[in-house]
């Protein structure tokens, strides 16, 4: 993932293009980190990897009526959609698999063995608490699995 450097004039530029099947409008939200949007229509919401761009979660009927609105945290740990007057909050499981796509890429390239060796130490810590979060009961049961 490369962030735009606005106080150093750079300018914006395309990372991935894809493409949706709704045919509804839809609500979407980026999250802080830039690795995970997910994308709402109607009652239903889906999860998308903005590393791979591979649609990795989706939820069918979170509401009875419409997704209201739809944001992250500023952790980057939790997806929030809002509808039918109640706040549903989502582990946001993508993002954990971005994040360890993401540091196993920058592992490639890291420079010096002590840059290699924190970045493997984040991904084991991504890793550890992907698998904390997949191991309890109340997971995301409706999520697509790879």
């Amino acid at each position: 993932f490369s962030a735009v450097r606005y106080e150093m004039n750079q300018d914006p530029y395309l990372l991935k293009t894809g493409s949706i099947d709704y045919t509804s409008p839809c609500l979407i939200a980026l999250s802080p980190d830039g690795r995970s949007v997910a994308i709402a229509s109607d009652n239903s919401l889906s999860v998308h990897n903005a590393v791979t761009g591979k649609e990795e979660e989706t939820f069918s009927n979170v509401f009875s009526g419409e997704v209201t609105d739809l944001s992250f945290d500023l952790t980057n740990k939790y997806l929030v959609c809002s509808g039918d007057k109640h706040v549903s909050v989502f582990n946001n499981i993508t993002g954990y698999r971005a994040s360890i796509d993401d540091l196993q890429e920058k592992l490639k390239s890291g420079n010096t063995q002590s840059q290699k060796e924190r970045i493997r130490q984040q991904i084991t810590e991504a890793q550890e608490a992907l698998e904390q979060l997949l191991g309890q009961s109340n997971g995301h049961a409706g999520g697509k699995k790879d």
